[in-house]
């Protein structure tokens, strides 16, 4: 219980900075910040590659255990390079020091060891933490050489949109195969110094553009596919996801209203 109490003041006190310190293509835990953002920002790139006013792949990736992989060093360092106070730093410590695991194999419990890595499960302080050890990434991606979707507000040009993210759902807006190329040498880096990893057979591509693709991964990454989800919601170039995607939750509806239907009435109801 104890643990909670710290966790949850830790918490309260980190996330007044988060919007200030985190990149604004993170939307997970921010204040002020939605999911609903993130999935808006995912489509304009989709549509206006439809339309044919931008050519590129939008690469979804998949990462491994993203919560349990983070190295604890590597994020009291991060947290330190984003200017927040050593004794801060050191309450996160006292937080995970001695935190243990127990192997459990068909009912057979093994002996405990230490955990160097990951955030906590079911601690308000852990998708906060996990956003601050992904931030360097994004930045790098988001400044680095990716020409990106351009984007228009009332007429004008705005900003490109190179990535987007919700937690450990990053995506990608690739424009050549030398920027896929970057963005795979980087995401080795990150992996490197973070212990995170990702599952290059599971990350999920999608040609935005009319016709075949004007590149390939060269086998780095697996070939384009009809449609992709990102943070639940199918996308697609030559399907009509919207449909899809309302006729998948209308029929989940109607299974439900069918097997509240078939329930038994309970003693209150049969009661009244």
């Amino acid at each position: 219980m104890d643990r909670k109490i710290l966790a949850k003041i830790l918490f309260n006190r980190l996330v007044k900075f988060a919007p200030k310190l985190l990149l604004g293509a993170q939307y997970c835990t921010v204040p002020g910040r939605r999911a609903f953002s993130a999935v808006l920002g995912v489509r304009e790139a989709v549509e206006r590659g439809r339309a044919g006013l931008w050519k590129g792949f939008l690469l979804s990736l998949d990462q491994a255990k993203a919560f349990d992989r983070e190295n604890h060093e590597y994020l009291w360092s991060v947290l330190l390079w984003y200017g927040l106070p050593g004794s801060f730093v050191n309450w996160l410590k006292v937080l995970y020091k001695g935190a243990e695991s127990f192997p459990l194999v068909n009912g057979w419990l093994g002996q405990p060891f230490e955990v160097a890595s990951g955030v906590r499960q079911g601690c308000p302080l852990s998708p906060l933490l996990y956003v601050f050890a992904i931030d360097p990434f994004i930045r790098t991606v988001d400044r680095g050489p990716l020409a990106g979707v351009g984007m228009e507000l009332a007429g004008a040009r705005g900003p490109s949109l190179r990535v987007t993210a919700y937690a450990d759902d990053v995506t990608i807006f690739n424009s050549s195969s030398e920027e896929v190329g970057w963005v795979m040498s980087e995401v080795d880096c990150y992996s490197e110094v973070s212990g995170s990893r990702i599952n290059r057979d599971k990350c999920e591509t999608l040609w935005l553009a009319e016709g075949d693709p004007d590149f390939d991964f060269q086998g780095t990454l697996p070939e384009p596919q009809k449609t992709v989800k990102v943070l639940g919601i199918n996308f697609g170039q030559d399907v009509d996801y919207h449909q899809e995607n309302w006729e998948g939750r209308l029929k989940n509806f109607g299974q439900k209203v069918e097997k509240g239907k078939q329930a038994e009435p309970s003693q209150e109801r049969d009661h009244l």
